[in-house]
């Protein structure tokens, strides 16, 4: 036996030995799958199964090349009676591919097709294949592969088998497993480094609920690289030029169980080898700076895009720039973006220069600039306000004037006379207010939810939904600076459902809640003591909550390295892609400064209106592109280059901020 790689199994490694010292090498691919890596032997050898049977291992005297293959080898179909099961891949280009079927370790007299129907007779046994690949000029090849599980008494009902389609880019994609980004999608092909995902798989069948295990296989090429009970897994550099399998199982609890084979469309692209950009020149009126790659993969084509004040300037996208007046005294950026057939593209954006010290992004005015036509008593009270008499006064008075102000500020936007407010705290999770409450008012809530959310988070959270907020507000000793954005938040979240009731944007999925947590930093937070460090540490917490969500340790920061100067095609993936909670708050809030910085705070209001509004599906790239068009003059992908330099000072203070 010998240490398993990252499959975290195991690999066995047989060496037989014949009377006259010939030997003949076996090796365990995976836990089920063995292959016969050379054969010098003349003779059988006497030791004919590995781990309790799984392997009859065969010896014969072979000539001609060795086979290899670039793909797995499995068992696949539909695990129960009335269903199937099915050698794959069913054919190899050049190769003749011939099968002997085994239950229980029983020959199948006359069952020797690709496919076998599985009758009341399988109940409850193991399945196996022996698999002999023959071509012209090689050696034969024999892989024997089994099932993990025993057939189950019956197979899924037709509503589970049937199928659902899912949209990506441009294509749909049918049951039961899909791959996420496809390389025909607008996101382009899948990068090394950033996880492959998987989704529309079986969900849940009518008569047999939802499995109760799930088990992936990845394989790159033939080679086993990870077992995992998620459908992810991260491309690794050495996954370059090959084909990325995913071989797949998932189990009901009357034994009923599926498997089946994915592979990604097309094999994972090498990234272009590159470095970050240098500037040259003297900053001076009429002089010309020109722009410095540094060492690239060669033949790699470069496109240029320079930026003043960490924004583009437009139509400066040659290699030089000549200085005018605007650019002199502002920091200067230059991006390079460099694509080679055969490679993923990178872009590396160049340190600022600037005639005096570069100066970083002054948070603090973004956000009070951001807010500044802000007005008292420009919306009527809030008046609809219900509060648990366990609220802290003190806490309930400033979250009322919050909530306020936030109605003043929104007003020109939206119209928030009918907004009706909950406050509950802590001690509603065993008091009978809320009870009482929701019993006279059974359609704005449930107790029960207040509840579980309470026992789950304690308090300082809130949610909003079309027309009411709700938020669990912490006592005054526990009441601190970060608490004052939440009222603001939900009700900026009230705003984006008077626009559209449906409240997202697939295209720009860190939309709705990055715009939200914004806003309610801006009117909360902002104008406190020391405001600038608040906002940084809150949006640094998010990126660290990104890290522990995505497997790396708390406060590594890998997601600022993603945006702040790795490669900004790998800060443009995880713009254009978003996500998951964290992403979309750091990343909606980073491109809501950039953005209100940019094109002003009532222009920026009126995009985001327009994208809601519009309904855009991950497909509807155009619709979003013309919008895009319309605010800021560049398509979606675009924007995702032009906030590279932006993103990149601010996770710099970020880092520096959450010490």
């Amino acid at each position: 036996m010998q240490k398993g790689t990252e499959i975290g199994s195991w690999m066995s490694v047989l060496r037989v030995f014949d009377s006259v010292g010939n030997q003949s090498t076996y090796t365990a691919l995976t836990d089920s799958q063995f292959e016969l890596e050379t054969n010098t032997s003349n003779s059988v050898p006497t030791i004919r199964h590995l781990s309790g049977g799984i392997v009859t291992v065969e010896d014969t005297v072979q000539r001609g090349l060795r086979q290899s293959f670039s793909q797995p080898f499995a068992l696949i179909g539909e695990f129960g009676v009335g269903g199937y099961a099915e050698v794959w891949p069913a054919q190899i280009e050049g190769r003749s591919i011939a099968l002997e079927w085994f239950a229980d370790d029983e020959l199948l007299l006359h069952e020797e097709g690709i496919r076998l129907s599985l009758t009341d007779e399988f109940e409850g046994k193991l399945l196996a294949a022996k698999v002999s690949v023959t071509g012209p000029g090689f050696r034969d090849k024999v892989i024997h592969v089994k099932a993990r599980h025993p057939i189950g008494d019956s197979a899924a009902d037709s509503n589970s088998s049937a199928g659902w389609t899912y949209p990506d880019g441009v294509r749909s994609l049918s049951r039961p497993m899909c791959f996420t980004p496809q390389p025909i999608s607008s996101l382009g092909t899948a990068r090394v480094g950033w996880a492959i995902e998987t989704y529309c798989p079986y969900t849940n069948s009518s008569s047999f609920g939802y499995p109760t295990t799930k088990r992936f296989v990845w394989f790159s090429d033939s080679t086993p690289r990870a077992i995992s009970t998620r459908g992810t897994y991260k491309i690794e550099s050495s996954d370059a030029n090959r084909n990325l399998y995913m071989v797949y199982e998932q189990v009901w609890a009357n034994g009923f169980w599926v498997a089946g084979v994915e592979q990604l469309e097309s094999s994972i692209l090498p990234t272009i080898q590159s470095q970050r950009p240098r500037i040259k020149g003297r900053i001076a009126v009429g002089k010309t700076l020109t722009a410095v790659p540094g060492t690239w993969t060669r033949g790699t084509k470069f496109t240029y895009q320079w930026f003043r004040d960490f924004a583009p300037i437009p139509g400066a996208t040659a290699k030089t720039l000549r200085l005018t007046g605007l650019d002199v005294g502002e920091p200067l950026n230059v991006l390079i973006r460099g694509t080679l057939d055969g490679y993923n593209p990178s872009s590396k954006v160049s340190t600022a220069i600037s005639r005096r010290p570069v100066a970083t992004p002054d948070v603090q005015a973004i956000y009070i600039n951001a807010i500044s036509s802000y007005v008292p008593g420009q919306s009527p009270p809030v008046t609809e306000i219900y509060a648990s008499p366990t609220v802290d006064p003190v806490s309930l008075e400033v979250n009322e004037s919050l909530m306020q102000k936030a109605a003043d500020f929104w007003a020109p936007h939206f119209d928030g006379t009918s907004v009706r407010v909950i406050f509950v705290s802590t001690s509603d999770k065993s008091d009978t207010w809320i009870d009482d409450f929701f019993n006279e008012h059974p359609t704005w809530g449930a107790a029960e939810t207040i509840r579980q959310k309470i026992n789950a988070h304690g308090c300082g959270w809130a949610y909003a939904n079309a027309g009411s907020v709700v938020q669990c507000v912490p006592s005054a000793d526990l009441y601190d600076d970060n608490d004052r954005q939440v009222v603001p938040h939900e009700y900026t979240h009230l705003v984006q459902y008077g626009w559209d009731s449906q409240n997202q944007s697939q295209t720009t999925p860190w939309m709705v809640e990055g715009m939200a947590n914004f806003y309610g930093l801006a009117l909360g937070v902002a104008s406190q003591t020391n405001g600038a460090l608040k906002i940084n540490k809150s949006l640094a917490d998010h990126a660290t909550q990104w890290d522990h969500l995505n497997g790396y340790p708390w406060g590594s920061f890998r997601v600022l390295s993603i945006i702040g100067g790795q490669d900004a095609e790998d800060s443009r993936l995880l713009f254009r892609r978003g996500s998951d909670l964290w992403t979309n708050y750091l990343l909606g809030s980073l491109f809501s400064e950039w953005a209100t910085r940019t094109i002003g705070h009532d222009s920026y209001a009126q995009f985001v209106r327009d994208l809601l509004r519009a309904r855009t599906q991950s497909s509807d790239i155009s619709e979003t592109d013309s919008i895009c068009l319309d605010y800021f003059g560049m398509t979606l992908d675009e924007l995702s280059y032009a906030v590279a330099p932006y993103f990149e000072q601010r996770s710099v203070q970020l880092k520096a901020d959450w010490r």
